[in-house]
């Protein structure tokens, strides 16, 4: 997950070698994560904002659809 999804909510700075800090554009609070994982932020915003967290991930919460193929009961030879 890139980092790119998140700066319409977020201000991403990078604290040292190995953090991240994520001050949130809703609340105005601060939140620390490792870098490259955005796991706090995905929490933050399911938690506490979920209209913004449902604009994230829009596309990965629609239904899958399956067709299911059935095969006739007749063999063609």
């Amino acid at each position: 997950m890139t980092a790119e999804r998140f700066t319409k909510f977020f201000e991403f700075s990078f604290l040292g070698k190995n953090e991240i800090n994520g001050f949130c554009k809703c609340c105005k609070n601060s939140y620390e994560d490792k870098n490259r994982i955005h796991s706090n932020f995905i929490k933050h915003l399911r938690r506490v904002h979920p209209p913004e967290y449902g604009q994230v991930f829009a596309d990965e919460t629609k239904p899958v659809t399956e067709e299911v193929h059935r095969r006739s009961s007749k063999k063609s030879y």
